[in-house]
């Protein structure tokens, strides 16, 4: 652990070197770079405002192994705490007896305990720290890992509930990555043995698929904090999410019940299984199920300020999601429907989180009103529904804070009291803010689209400064003006802000409050020389014909030619998502470093007509004549079109429309939607017991989904065919570089097939194929490799800039 120490302290001599204005020599990023990022990771204040404690991950390529890919970082994370009412606080670490491994989870509610989880190898562990004392307790237990919901919660100062795995079983979702290669080598030793048999069944009836190896379910147990032992099992079932009532006298928990025939029209991301609510009384330990039997929409169960009611939307058996609506049930089971013509949006979105809470005893829901073109919020309790956000520019998705009752939200600069009439506004009318909403990326989704059960929130005033707002609408000075526009706000307490300080690849974490603002660590100070291409937007019209912004990168010195990254509905505008955003995949910074001008185009999204392929290839073309326009210099016949995911899909489709673009690299690019439709991810073919919710994603994506296709290979087969550009890969002219790797969900088979095709027409086409790899690349060893194929492929199929044809857009092929 002396390394550790010593980065530290060296951390903190350095930050007075980066604040200073003299710099180093300056240099572009390179990819060697972005393999040894070190990063903050999340930061969280005590409830009683006196402890902060953070992550921080050592360098990426200090990974022992990556087989757990986007959370392998997890293997090297340290858990570090800051006294906030110290003169002079100072991090140190959390658990210094501990080697590295560590992750936060929650705290108390009185702030003395904290949550945490250790992992390492096979071992995922729920640990639960005093924090004045740094003692620990490790309870032996493997806490499950929902994406939807909680897995372990408070339920007072000294007791938890936990959703835990049988002993020696990882979390499905880690599982999900690690355990095929491990189950493909052991089903070939079987094989290779010949003394076991080794296969997998899985089959279906009725439209039910089953698997011959259920997923196990979990124990929902109480624990004590004190002592890390279990209390008490509450019941075992495959456990979709916990919630707490304000009282701390309840506990609502969402679970699968019956198998779910697959449906037509198939949903993207539904659940394989119904979602039964159970209420259990943490003071009886009794049990009990609604009046009514319905399956319950996962992402929203809110209790009511006084705890006598939980909401949520629910559909009958029979029903699609689109035609159930919001339910409400109080302790004792019974339940009540609220009825509105209040739509929160197709099936899709209500399993993505329909966004309601409670407001004077009744609910309020952000969603469509008839005759309405935007969302809002309305309060439908009342006869008609009442629009509350109607006289707001741009109503927000997500409400700042829910206080005993009191509802706010931030729109338009400044904070809004939500009430039964409408919004009313708080504060100074002439103090312009931005909500510093706290991300966290692990955190549940349903908890993410949730507001705040407090009576404050962080934000940033126009000058640079941060403050805390109360429910009231006073405003708190916790931190001084002239803050760096990169400064982003990571964790707040009362009276107290801790924001991450960005200069190119330096991130430095400091201490905002009062008037004081005090450097506490930092990452990536070796990198300091290190300068990021600049972001330029670039304002043009789309191809609706309204304005629009896409965004331009330019390099330093000679340019080698223009990338053209694409992705309906995203344009990278240069914000810094933190350094383990440059690792993965192909970024816009990276490209700049390496010589590339960098055009990410508007290309708009979930609008009628946007998936129309004549709309993606005027999208991209009115970019790239805007670029061009901007800057002569660019070399308008050395462009390069990139794509990734539905990127890679768009960018096959516009190569069988157009040759203006020399050349095309497309990675994890589907081509064949027949095929797509159809086929199981890697992972579902050797744990079959994923199998049922890989089907409804596949099948899903083509029919209601990103895909937005909606047929299926009987229903229309002309219009999955007209859909697919393998299927036209007769009218591709230019070089097609295909990237994939055989642990991707988009599987293989489909660059396989496009490569196939090209190679028969002739037409000049790589393909590399990335093992042990899924969606995007984690092995530092791959990730360098793969910048250098699409370097190598560059240079190889982008003509001389005094040759080709480039100038002018080429002849569309209809």
């Amino acid at each position: 652990m002396k390394k550790t120490f010593y980065r530290l302290a060296a951390a903190v001599l350095a930050l007075a070197c980066i604040a200073s204005p003299l710099r180093a020599l300056e240099r572009p990023i390179t990819v060697e770079d972005i393999v040894k990022l070190e990063a903050f990771g999340r930061v969280s204040v005590a409830p009683d405002g006196r402890w902060a404690v953070y992550e921080k991950r050592d360098d990426y390529d200090t990974i022992p192994n990556y087989d757990h890919v986007q959370r392998a970082p997890w293997t090297i994370m340290d858990l570090w705490r800051v006294d906030l009412r110290a003169a002079d606080p100072r991090p140190e670490r959390l658990l210094p007896d501990e080697p590295l491994g560590l992750q936060r989870g929650d705290w108390s509610p009185d702030g003395r305990r904290l949550t945490v989880f250790r992992f390492r190898g096979d071992i995922y562990e729920l640990g639960i720290v005093e924090v004045a004392t740094r003692a620990v307790v490790w309870t032996g237990l493997t806490p499950e890992i929902p994406l939807k919901g909680a897995p372990v919660i408070w339920t007072s100062n000294d007791q938890l509930a936990a959703a835990v795995r049988p002993a020696g079983d990882l979390p499905l979702i880690l599982q999900h990555f690690y355990e095929p290669k491990k189950r493909i080598a052991e089903a070939w030793a079987r094989t290779s043995s010949g003394r076991e048999r080794s296969r997998t069944v899985i089959e279906a009836d009725k439209g039910v698929v089953r698997s011959e190896e259920p997923a196990a379910p979990q124990d929902l147990v109480l624990i004590e904090a004190a002592s890390g032992q279990v209390r008490r099992t509450l019941m075992s079932a495959h456990l979709t999410d916990l919630v707490l009532s304000p009282d701390g006298r309840r506990l609502a928990v969402l679970a699968s019940g019956e198998a779910m025939p697959l449906l037509t029209p198939m949903v993207q991301f539904d659940e394989p299984f119904r979602q039964r609510l159970t209420l259990i009384d943490l003071e009886t330990g009794r049990s009990g199920r609604l009046d009514q039997v319905f399956d319950v929409a996962p992402q929203l169960l809110r209790w009511s300020p006084d705890s006598r009611a939980l909401l949520a939307w629910m559909r009958g058996d029979d029903q699609a999601w689109s035609e159930g609506g919001l339910v409400s049930v109080d302790v004792a089971g019974r339940t009540r429907s609220w009825p509105s013509a209040v739509r929160p949006g197709p099936d899709i979105d209500i399993l993505r989180g329909v966004r309601a809470d409670w407001l004077d005893g009744a609910p309020i829901l952000y969603g469509r009103a008839p005759g309405e073109d935007r969302a809002d919020w309305h309060a439908i309790g009342v006869s008609p529904s009442v629009n509350l956000t109607a006289g707001l520019e741009a109503p927000p998705a997500v409400l700042m804070t829910a206080d005993r009752g009191a509802l706010t939200l931030f729109a338009d600069g400044r904070q809004w009291a939500v009430e039964p009439g409408g919004v009313r506004p708080l504060g100074d009318p002439d103090l312009r803010l931005r909500w510093a909403r706290i991300l966290d990326p692990e955190r549940p989704r349903r908890q993410g689209q949730e507001a705040e059960r407090r009576a404050w929130s962080p934000a940033l005033g126009s000058k640079g400064e941060t403050l805390i707002l109360a429910a009231t609408g006073e405003a708190e000075v916790a931190g001084p003006p002239s803050g760096p526009a990169s400064m982003r706000v990571v964790g707040a307490g009362p009276g107290a802000v801790l924001a991450l300080e960005q200069k190119e690849l330096v991130e430095t974490l400091v201490l905002r409050r009062g008037d004081e603002s005090r450097p506490l660590d930092a990452v990536n100070q070796d990198r300091a020389d290190v300068v990021l291409a600049p972001t330029i937007p670039l304002i043009h019209n789309n191809a609706f014909g309204q304005p629009t912004q896409s965004s331009l990168l330019l390099p330093k010195g000679p340019i080698k030619g223009l990338f053209v990254p694409i992705y309906p509905g995203y344009v990278d505008d240069g914000g810094w998502y933190g350094p383990l955003f440059l690792t993965y995949n192909i970024r816009s910074a990276v490209m700049a470093g390496l010589g590339y001008a960098v055009l990410s185009p508007s290309i708009p999204a979930d609008l009628p007509g946007t998936r129309d392929h004549a709309f993606y290839e005027e999208s991209i073309g009115l970019a790239v004549d805007a670029a061009f326009a901007a800057y002569p210099e660019l070399p308008r016949n050395r462009t390069a079109i990139f794509g990734h995911s539905m990127g890679g899909y768009v960018g096959l489709i516009l190569a069988t429309r157009t040759d203006r673009y020399q050349t095309y690299i497309l990675s994890s690019s589907a081509g064949d939607m027949i095929g797509k439709w159809g086929e199981f991810d890697p992972t579902s073919r050797i744990l079959t017991e994923v199998a049922p919710v890989s089907l409804r994603n596949h099948q899903g994506w083509i029919e209601t989904g990103q895909g937005e296709i909606g047929a299926t290979p009987w229903s229309d087969p002309v219009k999955l065919a007209a859909e697919s550009p393998y299927l036209h890969a007769d009218r591709i002219r230019n070089p097609v570089m295909l990237i994939t790797a055989d642990q991707d969900f988009i599987g293989t088979s489909q660059s396989e097939r496009t490569f196939s095709a090209l190679a028969r027409l002739g037409v000049r086409t790589r393909m590399t194929t990335y093992w042990g790899e899924y969606h995007a690349r984690w092995s530092p060893a791959n990730i360098r490799d793969q910048y250098e194929q699409i370097l190598e492929w560059l240079d190889e199929t982008l003509p001389p800039e005094t040759e080709g044809k480039g100038a002018q857009a080429g002849a569309p092929r209809p």
